[in-house]
């Protein structure tokens, strides 16, 4: 027979893996445990999970399945629709959290480390400063979803790079990128999305609804089904 062992910390405890200072003693005390249960010859295997703040839940309802980013409340569950980032109010937005994600970020660079969550985080750094003060920042976030298309092409980064594109006055080039991953992507959500977003920045609306509604046809999310449908 095997078992399982999950390990419960608080934050506080959590924290101290990037707290200069406390991580020797916390990662040497974990070496310790861990060494000890593979030289009794009674551990298979272990791995770390991500802090709280990046996990996902998994829901089913009414026989669906809902995956939601983070262990909070959906925004959509409290405001009974899908509002997307750009009609946001950033006055509604939380100061403390939004200080303490910029502190998280600026402790990260000083480990001169270049990694995936790094940049996924900056990416967003400059999403919130360009609504928070409506300065155009479109060309450093084009030059930061350049990094990971780079060095992880997936699907997504991609597709977000050619929305950046377009954000970026460039929206010839942006449709051009996501014709180019038509057949791979033909049943991927935010490709369609993407698309009608470039197709109304061109101007060409009745191609851009067509967009709109292929994505809506491959959107689980209901609140996000309506809100493509009603544009």
């Amino acid at each position: 027979m095997q078992y399982a062992l999950l390990v419960a910390e608080p934050p506080r405890e959590v924290a101290k893996r990037q707290d200069p200072a406390a991580a020797p003693a916390y990662w040497g005390a974990w070496a310790s445990y861990m060494g000890a249960l593979g030289q009794a010859g009674i551990m298979r295997g272990g791995q770390g999970l991500e802090p709280a703040m990046l996990a996902t839940t998994l829901r089913l309802r009414d026989g669906q399945r809902h995956v939601q980013d983070g262990p909070y409340a959906d925004s959509k569950e409290q405001l009974g629709g899908f509002v997307p980032l750009l009609e946001q109010s950033p006055f509604a937005w939380s100061r403390r959290l939004l200080a303490e994600a910029e502190a998280l970020l600026r402790e990260a660079s000083r480990a001169a480390t270049l990694g995936r969550f790094q940049i996924e985080a900056a990416i967003q750094s400059v999403h919130v400063e360009m609504r928070l003060t409506g300065a155009d920042r479109s060309g450093a976030l084009l030059g930061l979803y350049d990094v990971p298309a780079r060095l992880s092409p997936m699907a997504g980064v991609l597709v977000a790079r050619a929305a950046a594109l377009a954000e970026a006055g460039q929206a010839h080039a942006a449709l051009r990128e996501l014709d180019g991953m038509a057949e791979a992507l033909v049943g991927y959500q935010p490709w369609w999305a993407t698309r009608a977003h470039v197709l109304d920045r061109l101007g060409d609306g009745d191609a851009a609804r067509e967009a709109r509604r292929r994505a809506a046809g491959v959107t689980e999310d209901p609140a996000v089904r309506a809100w493509l449908l009603a544009r």
